[in-house]
């Protein structure tokens, strides 16, 4: 009898966890409430559950004999499988106050602070006023709330106090952080951990060009130096130490201004919008497989792999997504000389929402060399036309 497994999580980012589990010979059923979610099509057998509530998982887990549980691209799914894995005594988590911590942002930049790890500072309601008279700007976000919703930038106590309003209708919680505003360039740094190490590494170069807070083009190898990859690894290390991280990944976004960067926000579940294939096309590297190891109790042994400086491909990734809410008719790519391998998510004559909340395709397109690759990622929306219904 195949080895059962439980996968929450059923929309398009899941896929290729789902294709991973499926390879090892596990038997898959997978867990989302929109039963007309691709993973359901492809999963052994499916569970039309709402995994954002614990308990009702936690029994379903139970009552059907599972070995193993593994997360998909959101919070809301890893932190209800850490939950059950810790109820359960399964493989491939920390503690489930880890979890919380990790996944939390008003935690997680307490934690970075109290520890002198690099982190834009926190402000209460009143130091916050203080610091906009100083000339300062605020970010007020949502605890628990991903991919930008309900962000905002505030320069003055009236837009802090809007802002302050509209992120609690963000927050399942109802709690906000009042941040410090950072410039500089937005990375990401996907490690797979091993015995508290670094074992692998991935820095990718971010851009919102869209939405200013939600990522839509990144591109693999990065453009960041020697020494801030150094640097970061070295208080990524510390981090993982420090909070006694299990073995699998931690991703983490940063933000690098000159010679200082900023941990903005880490994760241990896998980044969305199929980050993992834009590792996977300019590497080689099968992110996926190493992401789901530990959970299914592998021994999670990392292939060789090849020097830093060759055998890289540089890869774009590119999210198509609008700034308003209109009835999709097609859109075009107006790019010469790439190599382009496109993943629709959006039928013509659909709605197609405003970014943050929805996303028409993601696109990969091999470029020339290095130069061409940082110059191309940012401005890869305006390689795209977006037409719609009127």
């Amino acid at each position: 009898m195949k080895p059962k497994v439980l996968l929450l999580g059923s929309s398009y980012s899941a896929l290729p966890i789902l294709n991973s589990l499926r390879s090892l010979g596990l038997e898959v059923t997978v867990c989302g409430i929109n039963s007309n979610d691709p993973c359901h099509l492809a999963a052994n057998k499916s569970c039309i559950l709402d995994y954002s509530k614990p308990n009702l998982v936690l029994e379903h887990f139970q009552c059907n004999s599972y070995q193993f549980i593994v997360p998909s691209c959101n919070d809301a799914s890893y932190n209800t499988a850490s939950l059950v894995a810790e109820e359960c005594s399964l493989p491939g988590f920390d503690k489930y106050n880890n979890t919380l911590l990790l996944h939390t942002k008003d935690r997680l930049r307490n934690f970075l602070i109290d520890h002198g790890l690099p982190s834009p500072l926190v402000f209460t309601y009143e130091s916050a006023l203080d610091f906009l008279r100083d000339g300062g700007s605020i970010l007020v976000k949502p605890v628990d709330s991903f991919s930008g919703k309900g962000i905002t930038r505030a320069e003055s106590r009236n837009q802090l106090d809007i802002s302050i309003e509209r992120a609690k209708t963000f927050s399942s919680s109802q709690n906000v952080i009042l941040e410090q505003f950072v410039k500089g360039s937005l990375i990401s740094h996907s490690a797979f951990i091993f015995k508290k190490s670094i074992s692998i590494d991935f820095f990718v170069d971010e851009y919102c060009t869209t939405y200013q807070y939600q990522v839509n083009c990144s591109c693999h190898p990065s453009s960041v130096s020697i020494d801030m990859i150094m640097a970061i690894r070295k208080s990524i290390h510390t981090l993982v130490e420090l909070m006694d991280l299990n073995d699998g990944l931690l991703h983490t976004q940063i933000i690098v201004d000159g010679d200082k960067f900023y941990i903005i926000e880490c994760m241990r579940r896998a980044p969305g919008d199929l980050y993992g294939h834009l590792i996977l096309k300019s590497t080689n590297f099968d992110y996926w497989a190493c992401y789901i190891n530990p959970f299914v109790d592998g021994h999670f042994e990392y292939p060789e792999f090849p020097c830093r400086n060759i055998n890289f491909k540089p890869i774009l990734r590119h999210t198509i997504s609008t700034m308003h809410s209109s009835i999709l008719k097609s859109y075009t790519l107006n790019e010469n000389n790439l190599s382009t391998e496109i993943f629709p998510l959006k039928e013509s004559g659909v709605l197609l929402q405003q970014a943050p909340y929805d996303k028409a395709a993601i696109v990969f397109s091999e470029v020339a060399d290095l130069n061409a690759l940082h110059k191309i990622t940012s401005k890869y929306s305006k390689l795209v036309s977006i037409d719609f219904y009127h």
